[in-house]
């Protein structure tokens, strides 16, 4: 029979196959240096992307109504 941590975590991992996406995003210290020094100061780096992402994403959005 299986424990119960077992059965969590397989159902953890099927939550997260079903709800999530995941991406990996290698940095080059020399070129991208001024984005690892945002990010390793950011109290949380999922929160400073996705912002970074959505503040891009409404200006976009902007500059295409504004073209219309």
């Amino acid at each position: 029979m299986a424990k119960r941590s077992e059965f969590y975590s397989d159902a953890k991992a099927a939550w997260e196959k079903a709800n999530t996406y995941l991406f990996s995003v290698r940095l080059q210290n020399s070129t991208d240096a001024d984005i690892i020094e945002r990010l390793e100061a950011a109290p949380s780096r999922q929160g400073e992307l996705k912002r970074l992402m959505r503040l891009g994403i409404a200006y976009e959005k902007m500059m295409n109504e504004k073209g219309k």
